[in-house]
């Protein structure tokens, strides 16, 4: 392993620390700190990798799904996750199994806050993905997910 792939791997573990320390506090902080403890990782860590856009995404990606998370736990109003999880979208997925990981979650958000409609669309959409996905190749995960919307919707 060469200099930088060690440097960029033990970045990479400092940046996961970063945001467990701030996930292992979620119960006893409020939302608002989350948010701010989350964007001070982010304000940290991206510097060290400025000029590495794959990189810098990754670390948007990976504290706007925090958010979302910390969110979700914390039974944030519909329109507060809504947001999240729009910025996550925009951001992107960096795999179909993060996608519907994240689509899922989002989706019993939906049904729980009465978004029943919203819920509907989002699962067929995902589902017609993770067919499209089988089509091209055997994943079991896609499978387990296909199988976790069925529950869902029905």
């Amino acid at each position: 392993m060469s200099n930088s792939s060690k440097q960029r791997h033990e970045l990479s573990r400092e940046f996961a620390r970063a945001l467990d320390e701030v996930a292992t506090k979620g119960d006893e902080t409020s939302m608002d700190a989350l948010m701010t403890a989350y964007d001070q990782v982010e304000r940290f860590f991206l510097p060290k990798v400025s000029g590495a856009e794959s990189i810098e995404l990754e670390i948007k990606r990976r504290v706007a799904e925090m958010k979302f998370y910390s969110a979700i736990d914390k039974a944030m109003p519909y329109e507060t996750c809504l947001d999240l999880f729009r910025q996550i979208r925009l951001l992107g997925y960096t795999s179909l199994e993060k996608k519907g990981n994240l689509g899922i979650v989002f989706a019993r958000h939906c049904l729980q806050n009465g978004r029943d409609e919203e819920a509907s669309l989002l699962l067929r959409d995902l589902s017609l993905e993770l067919h499209a996905a089988l089509r091209d190749g055997e994943s079991l995960v896609y499978r387990e997910m296909l199988d976790q919307i069925a529950s869902i919707v029905n």
